[in-house]
């Protein structure tokens, strides 16, 4: 696939303060069944992922980064430290890749990375000269339910999918996979700690959260924003996507590989009897295929 390249040039950096190359933007990325068909022609190349690149002593650019990540899905901001990345005092840079993405807005930042709290402390080693402030706010509830689908909004070739929530249709819009699904209800237990325990939602389900409102005020001159940080996999559905027609076999977070290999056979366990309670929802078959019948808010329900 043919590359690109864009050069960008901030003028003198700080190297002596840590900074950070800020990228916002959106990839169009390729499915497995695509990424199959490219690895089974000799005459095509896989994507490359972007590369950094600055210039190095002989004025011309080295490779400084091999992969630096790439805003997946949506519209998102990835954050590049450039620490140690330059060799010179010209500190022109260059991202290079084959895949799609389309750059909405650069900048560069300086400040040093921001420790998040201890969970149940709420509290950090580095406070940042007490110019940042980060508080855990705690989980009063969490509601799984079935809710539809969110009418797609026009667009062009190159934007992205933007969706009216306001406008649902609550029909099925996708065949149903197979595999189990987290029961509806209350799922507060499942996510509040990064613990392998998991809300496992099908298509059209929603989990709706609410947290604490902070008790104290913000000081004068203070601005106060929220971050909703999760952990989480996403599964392709796509034919070729190994266990891509199931919910199953469930991921963690020490496993080797996926599908989970014999190496994670005894913790691919555990988690199987971790979920033993919740995960045990169906999503039901005729309401997409025979579409006068069932409910999708209502499916059935196993136990193991």
């Amino acid at each position: 696939m043919e590359s690109s390249t864009l050069e960008i040039d901030f003028g003198a950096i700080d190297t002596k303060r840590p900074a950070q190359l800020i990228l916002t933007g959106w990839i169009y990325p390729t499915d497995t069944s695509l990424n199959i068909g490219i690895d089974q022609n000799p005459d095509l190349d896989p994507p490359s992922p972007p590369q950094l690149w600055t210039v190095g002593p002989s004025g011309d650019f080295e490779l400084a980064m091999p992969f630096t990540g790439f805003p997946g899905g949506k519209p998102k901001s990835i954050v590049i430290p450039l620490d140690g990345l330059f060799k010179t005092d010209d500190h022109r840079i260059r991202i290079t890749h084959s895949s799609e993405i389309y750059w909405d807005r650069i900048r560069l930042g300086y400040g040093k990375p921001f420790p998040l709290p201890d969970p149940k402390t709420n509290r950090t080693d580095d406070q940042s000269d007490g110019l940042l402030q980060m508080r855990w706010l705690p989980l009063q509830e969490s509601m799984l339910h079935y809710r539809g689908f969110s009418r797609e909004l026009p667009r062009d070739r190159y934007q992205p999918h933007w969706y009216d929530y306001q406008a649902v249709s609550t029909e099925p819009a996708w065949p149903p996979l197979g595999g189990r699904f987290t029961k509806y209800g209350d799922v507060k237990e499942l996510i509040q700690r990064d613990d392998d325990l998991l809300v496992v939602m099908g298509s059209g389900d929603e989990m709706v959260l609410r947290f604490e409102i902070p008790a104290a005020q913000t000081k004068s001159g203070w601005v106060r924003d929220f971050i909703l940080h999760s952990v989480g996999w996403d599964k392709d559905a796509a034919l070729n996507t190994l266990e891509g027609q199931s919910s199953l076999p469930l991921p963690f977070s020490s496993m080797q590989q996926y599908p989970p290999g014999i190496e994670d056979r005894d913790r691919a366990s555990q988690i199987e009897s971790m979920h033993r309670d919740s995960l045990i929802r169906k999503q039901p078959i005729d309401r997409f295929w025979k579409p006068t019948l069932g409910d999708p808010s209502t499916p059935a329900t196993v136990r193991q």
